[in-house]
């Protein structure tokens, strides 16, 4: 899987498996209560191909994926994205970019700020999203279906 050569060559059905699995490592570690276990599991899960190639995806296929941020760059092309999964490997020395405001206004006529971050920002929140999720899921409270996956305020009947 991490040899594809071409973003459209990329097996998305084991990236997901793949998700999965990993997501299941890092909750399965801390469940055992090794929260080192779970920074190893985390740190694993981040610098996996098909985490990275889901990030992408995600960012480059959402309703704002032609939002462009501070640096003005959009992963328009196949090669571009595969770029960026590839490029994006090392977080170590990883830095946030300024977010571009844009002032929306609001029913009453006053204007709203809105921070829209760059793309490669979008892609490193996605992706620590995905190793952060099941410990959220797992320590929330069994009774909240506010901002969570798969859950609405009718599952609580």
């Amino acid at each position: 899987m991490s040899n594809a050569k071409k973003y459209e060559n990329i097996n998305w059905k084991k990236c997901n498996v793949t998700l999965f699995n990993l997501q299941n490592k890092i909750l399965k570690a801390y469940r055992n209560g090794s929260f080192k276990d779970v920074i190893e599991a985390q740190n694993d899960w981040v610098r996996s191909f098909a985490a990275r190639a889901l990030a992408v995806r995600k960012v480059t296929s959402n309703k704002g994926k032609n939002t462009r941020g501070i640096d003005k760059v959009l992963l328009t092309t196949s090669k571009e994205k595969l770029e960026v999964i590839h490029n994006i490997k090392n977080l170590s020395s990883y830095k946030a970019q300024p977010v571009r405001r844009v002032y929306i206004p609001k029913a009453n006529g006053k204007l709203r700020p809105l921070g829209i971050p760059t793309v490669k920002d979008r892609i490193v929140q996605t992706l620590f999203y995905f190793a952060i999720d099941p410990l959220a899921e797992e320590t929330a409270c069994k009774r909240s279906y506010g901002y969570r996956m798969h859950r609405s305020v009718h599952d609580n009947a």
